[in-house]
């Protein structure tokens, strides 16, 4: 499938917290992520949203493929990241 990307506005932080760390609370924004392991806490959030208490990364821009995708699709993966890749863009 041809797949568009598209820049959302502001800039974001990638944070880690430690795996015991109080969740943050989410806040309205175009893109607000929080991912818990056994190991660490990441959070991806608008840039002046990162906690104080975190280990942050950015300030980063975030593109989103445009959608809806139809969640049976394969592939997808690939076909964005190769060539953000080539360009060395990094990915998160």
């Amino acid at each position: 499938p041809s797949l568009t990307l598209i820049k959302l506005p502001g800039t974001f932080a990638v944070c880690a917290l430690p795996a015991l760390a109080q969740l943050p609370t989410p806040v309205a924004s175009v893109l607000w992520s929080l991912t818990v392991t056994m190991d660490e806490v990441s959070l991806v959030c608008p840039w002046s949203e990162a906690p104080a208490d975190a280990a942050v990364s950015g300030p980063w821009s975030a593109l989103m493929v445009e959608g809806p995708l139809d969640l049976t699709l394969t592939g997808i993966l690939h076909e964005l990241l190769g060539p953000l890749g080539s360009a060395g863009i990094p990915i998160y």
